[in-house]
């Protein structure tokens, strides 16, 4: 079975006076699952914008007054970037409407007629999708970076273990910092971003060594030749 969007609870600002229009455009996004704020007033339609977070906004080109439009979607840029604009005019305009909005960063301009519904929610849903999925994949990307965190702060508590280890045995045997050997890292993965990552902080000459292998096979060998203090191996292989 498809996986499709989910668009509950997700809003939308429409700028766009009272009328029949701007009812069937609100009915058609509740169908879909969209929270929908409709208004009219310029100051009102900043201060959501400001406070709030919508994935699309419907600006009407001449609302609250003749292109006006043009102006709260330069505020709404500026605001709100993140959030997807689009341009509704009720009659025909000209080119220079058309490209002031493209030059502020709007690429859907629409003309209202008796057919203009299914296309219009038809680009909400695709810019509202496209705001989720980027929110996710930053989600995704976050919890990886508070994984990736949490390895290093283990990784520094084990550096700091060792570096007092280090302290006790110079003071038994007397022997130079820079004479102690070096801790060694296995790392069995067939990537190697870890592998850069860690080297790029935990350099040889702070006495880190690393060794690097992708096979599984070779790592039962290395790993069971006690050469290495520590070992990360990745699972999956």
């Amino acid at each position: 079975m498809e996986n499709r969007p989910s668009y509950v609870g997700l809003e939308i600002l429409l700028v766009m006076g009272e009328d029949k229009a701007a009812e069937e455009i609100v009915g058609l996004l509740n169908k879909e699952g969209f929270l929908v704020t409709r208004l009219s007033n310029y100051s009102q339609a900043v201060h959501l914008l400001e406070n709030k977070f919508f994935v699309v906004a419907l600006f009407d080109l001449d609302t609250p007054e003749q292109n006006e439009g043009l102006r709260l979607l330069k505020k709404c840029r500026t605001v709100s970037p993140v959030t997807h604009p689009i341009m509704l005019a009720r009659h025909k305009c000209s080119a220079n409407h058309v490209i002031k909005a493209n030059n502020l960063g709007c690429y859907e301009f629409v003309i209202l007629n008796d057919v203009v519904g299914d296309y219009l929610i038809i680009k909400v849903k695709e810019y509202a999708a496209l705001v989720s999925y980027k929110g996710e994949r930053d989600r995704l990307l976050k919890k990886v970076a508070d994984v990736h965190n949490k390895f290093f702060k283990r990784m520094f508590a084990l550096h700091i273990k060792a570096m007092d280890a280090e302290e006790d045995l110079i003071a038994i045997s007397g022997i130079p910092d820079e004479e102690l050997p070096p801790i060694q890292i296995l790392v069995v993965d067939d990537k190697s971003a870890l592998l850069n990552t860690l080297t790029s902080t935990l350099t040889p000459a702070l006495g880190w060594n690393f060794r690097h292998l992708t096979l599984a096979s070779e790592a039962l060998d290395q790993s069971a030749s006690g050469d290495f203090h520590v070992a990360l191996i990745n699972k999956n292989l």
